[in-house]
């Protein structure tokens, strides 16, 4: 019995050192483990910490490329127009060309070698470049528009030196409003407002050709309001010369050029527009001949007004010029224009027609004779 309970002594004296060594070791681990975990979480956050400071960093070169991108010029083809354009889009110019040449025949009779010398009796058939522009347009500082083109063709049969067809400035800060300054083709009509590579047939019609030749045209000091909205169009011009017209002016012409114009319908297969022009031409330019005699011109602004409505063949081919429509100079105190249009289409059938009006007011052609003594020098001139 004793030796039985001295055992079980022995084991529980052994077994105890056994069960606390066994719990500091479990403790210890418990320890090992927490520390672990802490030093696993430390390491996280850092590296979080690490990955937010990547992000930011990413994000801020990020940020300085796109404002990098955004201030560099960028070159596109738009609409097949070489394009350049600031970052911010402010700034654009577009390089514009166009060439047109004619080579054509004129097929006449010998009955008309018998027609005077003023309605072609030889018309002389061969090839012409109608067109040749050479241009750029586009925006200034987002509020303007700008577009200098120049042509170096020529539809009187013969090219011609390089030439202004369109040069201005436009303001659109007040849009659909719009104001225009410079040499330009003034909006007129319907076919006037039909870009040159777009015209039904080689040439504008004789007639609609005459109304904007009044005080329109290609090079034609003017001053504009435009009204630019999606179905309304309207434009009130203030007209002067050509600015390359030469010759003996004295005081150039000036007029009011109107065009109104509504799209009534429009769906994707039909559309039909409607408009009204007019032309009032209060001043008629005055022309004297200068010569040895009286080199200055008119006196005290007294040279004679005149006008003329002339146009070529639709063929302009012909290297004489030669105007089968010519009124030849009409002496005018004034002349006016009116005239209605419409065109429409269905899907690939289009069709267009207008009306044109055009007076002319005589002025008289009383002259009278003034006689100037210089010297021994007598001169004379012819004055209205």
């Amino acid at each position: 019995m004793r030796r039985r309970l001295l055992r079980t002594v022995l084991l529980s004296a052994v077994a105890i050192p056994a069960f606390a060594g066994v719990s500091r070791a479990a403790a210890q681990q418990d320890q090992d483990r927490d520390t672990r975990l802490k030093t696993l979480e430390q390491e996280v956050q850092d590296l979080s910490s690490q990955i937010d400071d990547l992000k930011r960093s990413s994000s801020a070169q990020y940020q300085d490329i796109q404002d990098k991108k955004a201030t560099e010029a960028k070159v596109k083809i738009d609409n097949g127009r070489p394009t350049i354009s600031s970052g911010d889009g402010k700034f654009t110019a577009s390089i514009r060309g166009l060439a047109q040449l004619d080579w054509g025949t004129y097929m006449q009779s010998r009955a008309s070698a018998t027609l005077p010398a003023a309605y072609g009796p030889d018309l002389s058939s061969g090839a012409n470049f109608r067109r040749v522009y050479l241009g750029v347009q586009g925006k200034l500082f987002g509020d303007w528009s700008y577009n200098l083109n120049f042509d170096f063709g020529g539809s009187g049969g013969t090219e011609a030196p390089g030439h202004i067809q369109s040069v201005y400035l436009q303001y659109d800060g007040l849009a659909p409003f719009a104001f225009r300054a410079g040499a330009y083709p003034a909006p007129s009509n319907l076919e006037d407002s039909t870009s040159s590579g777009d015209t039904i047939f080689l040439e504008r019609n004789a007639p609609s050709d005459l109304q904007r030749n009044i005080a329109g045209g290609d090079g034609r000091d003017a001053v504009s309001v435009l009204y630019l909205g999606d179905q309304l169009f309207g434009a009130l011009s203030y007209t002067g010369n050509k600015v390359q017209e030469s010759g003996s002016i004295f005081g150039e012409q000036e007029s009011v050029v109107g065009r109104g114009s509504y799209l009534v319908y429009s769906d994707p297969d039909i559309h039909w527009l409607v408009g009204a022009n007019g032309t009032y031409v209060f001043r008629p330019q005055g022309t004297l001949a200068r010569n040895a005699a009286f080199p200055g011109g008119a006196p005290n602004g007294t040279a004679p007004k005149t006008f003329s409505l002339s146009d070529p063949p639709e063929l302009t081919v012909d290297e004489n010029g030669l105007k089968l429509v010519n009124t030849t100079a009409l002496s005018a105190d004034h002349v006016s224009q009116w005239g209605l249009e419409t065109a429409g289409n269905f899907d690939n059938l289009y069709g267009q027609a207008g009306y044109y009006d055009f007076e002319v007011e005589r002025a008289p052609e009383a002259f009278s004779v003034f006689t100037a003594s210089v010297g021994h020098t007598a001169r004379s001139w012819a004055a209205r």
